[in-house]
């Protein structure tokens, strides 16, 4: 089983930093040193999959809590921290 865990602010965060990284590679194009590398290409390649993952994310949530967002989950019932296994009836050790 797999279990996504979205802390607040993470999508905008994501974005961002694809975004940054975007800029940075289409910078980097211009330099005759780094050209050759096509790290505009790589970027995009790295970047429309996290993009994908992220957007359903943001269309879901509508948003972070307390901004007109959803309001998060209940948390979980509390577990005791511990606990020792009890005799079934009828039977003796």
């Amino acid at each position: 089983m797999a279990v996504k865990v979205r802390h607040p602010g993470v999508t905008t965060l994501m974005q961002r930093d694809v975004t940054l990284m975007h800029r940075a590679a289409a910078l980097s194009a211009r330099l005759p040193g780094l050209a050759a590398l096509r790290l505009d290409e790589s970027v995009r390649q790295f970047g429309a999959p996290l993009r994908e993952q992220v957007a359903p994310l943001a269309a879901a949530v509508g948003g972070a809590p307390g901004r007109g967002g959803a309001p998060p989950p209940p948390p979980p019932p509390k577990q005791p921290s511990s606990c020792a296994p009890s005799p079934a009836p009828g039977l003796s050790l």
